[in-house]
Formats: C-alpha cells, sequence, structure tokens
C-alpha cells in the first residue's frame, strides 16, 4: 500500500508538471476573482474567440467539470472547495473546439485541468474503489411498466432527415413533446428516446448522487418519460410535479423497475492537494 501511495503521488507530480511545462493544452491568459455576491447558482460560457468563463463557480464544480465526473467520484476534496465560490475568465491562443479525439478529455476540459494545476495547485490520481451503489433491476420478473415500452424508431433515419432538412434550411419539426432519439434529465424528470436502459441510470446516477448500474436484463433500445415529485431546485420553497409519486415509487409504477443496494468498483479521482488560488 505504501509503494502504491509513492507511486500515486508521483504519477501527480509528473502530470502537474507536464502541465505547467505546456506539455498539456492550457489557456494562454487566465482572471480568477473570488466571488461573494452570494448567488447559488453557477454559469459555464464559451463565449467564443477562445474564452472560457465560469461565473460563481466552487473549486468542486471545476474539478468535476474538468475531469467529466460525478459528485460520487471526487474524494479528498476540503471543506472550502463546495463554498468558497469564484469567477473564471480565461482565454486560449484560438478557438476552443468543442469536440475532441475518440476517448480522450475535450480541449477545453484539459485546459481548465491546466489551470486548476496552475492557479489552484491541484495534485489528484484516479484509483478504483469499491463503493456502495444502486443496481436498477426489474421490480416484477420480466413486466415492463406502462412507460417502459420498446424503441421503433430508426434515429439514423431521423438523423438523416434533420440534417436534409438544416441543408434545405427547413424548419425543425415539432416533435410533439416526445424526444424521439435521446433524452436527458430535467428537475422531476428523466425521458429517453431510442436509448438503452444504460442511460436511464447514468441519469439516476445524477438524481441519486450515487452510481447506479444497469442489472435489469433488458437489452435494445427503449422510449420512457419518467416523472416524479421534487424540490424546486431554485430554492423557492415549491415542489415540482406535487401529484407525481416519490422518485422510487415513480420508477417502480411507470417503468416497472427497483433500486436495490450493492457494492462494485467505481473508477475515483483522489486529491492529493489543492489551494484556494491568489487573485489576480
Amino acid at each position: 500500500m505504501y509503494a502504491m501511495k509513492i507511486a500515486s503521488t508521483l504519477v501527480a507530480i509528473v502530470l502537474a508538471v507536464a502541465a505547467l511545462a505546456g506539455q498539456a493544452p492550457a489557456f494562454e491568459v487566465a482572471s480568477v476573482k473570488v466571488n461573494v455576491s452570494g448567488d447559488v447558482g453557477t454559469h459555464f460560457g464559451l463565449p467564443g474567440g477562445g474564452r472560457f468563463t465560469a461565473t460563481n463557480a466552487t473549486a468542486r464544480e471545476l474539478v468535476r467539470m474538468a475531469y467529466s465526473l460525478q459528485d460520487y467520484q471526487l474524494v479528498g476534496l476540503p471543506e472550502w472547495t463546495a463554498s468558497a465560490r469564484f469567477d473564471i475568465d480565461a482565454r486560449a491562443s484560438q478557438d476552443i473546439a468543442l469536440t475532441g479525439d475518440p476517448g480522450k478529455p475535450t480541449p477545453v476540459f484539459q485546459m481548465l485541468a491546466s489551470l486548476l494545476v496552475e492557479r489552484f495547485k491541484l495534485q489528484a490520481h484516479r484509483e478504483t474503489r469499491r463503493m456502495p451503489v444502486y443496481a436498477v433491476i426489474m421490480a416484477k420478473s420480466g413486466t415492463r411498466g406502462p412507460r417502459l415500452t420498446p424503441s421503433t424508431t430508426d434515429c439514423a433515419a431521423v438523423l438523416k432527415a434533420a440534417r436534409e432538412r438544416a441543408a434545405a434550411g427547413t424548419p425543425p419539426r415539432a416533435g410533439g413533446g416526445r424526444v424521439q432519439c435521446g433524452g436527458g434529465l430535467r428537475p422531476g424528470a428523466i425521458v429517453g428516446g431510442s436509448q438503452p436502459l444504460s442511460f436511464l441510470a447514468g441519469n439516476l446516477s445524477k438524481v441519486l448522487g450515487r452510481m447506479v448500474i444497469d442489472r435489469t436484463g433488458l437489452s435494445g433500445q427503449y422510449d420512457w418519460t419518467l416523472e416524479y415529485r421534487v424540490d424546486d431546485p431554485s430554492g423557492n420553497g415549491a415542489v415540482l410535479n406535487p401529484d407525481a409519486p416519490s422518485l422510487e415509487t415513480a420508477l417502480q409504477e411507470q417503468l416497472g423497475l427497483t433500486l436495490t443496494s450493492i457494492t462494485a468498483p467505481v473508477d475515483v479521482l483522489v486529491v492529493d492537494h489543492i489551494e484556494r488560488p491568489s487573485e489576480d
């Protein structure tokens, strides 16, 4: 264990030196200031011209974004990283590409990681740890809920038609409120159109703050709309979907699924060192 700790620390130091030496993509200039507005919202932007902005962001949010991780995958961050807030205005030497090579972080995330090393003195390494997770399983063997149906959508044809309409300058076709190919998360709902159940599990992970694994045994693509009662994230005391059931009940009644607690290996980022940045 001691040897592994030394090896992990050396890797973190090597990565930090590489970033500072310019071997990793980095912003050309960057301004970091403490935000004392008292606001609770965070905004990230790419306004063009190679600029990246973060307004009212915590260090924890910046680390999470730079490494494309969820909160439960961050280990060792001190308490101030979730409370102290910062404004960042950084500029690259040229426009920032919005996509990167397959299997690699996008350039803006790599640049943000370099900024964290330089200005926040971040040192970190990756590990795999066994942690409590949820498995999403069938509530009753082989019985799907009324809102979980096998998809019949040909997403390749849908995408082709959308490209043809865009090339011809034709307005996008109204989808009638249903997501055909894709989906995602909004407060009080998770929707999917022609997606595997692993897509649902990934969005449940964001809601529950714990890794969720698909153990339903259902293969192929599915359509679903999961709606549940939740507190309004704006903090005004309101409840979204007040007539809907809790998430656990909605999963069972609407999709025929349930959650069970298990342990499983989870990839995590262990933060060995991070400092409050000096302002400029």
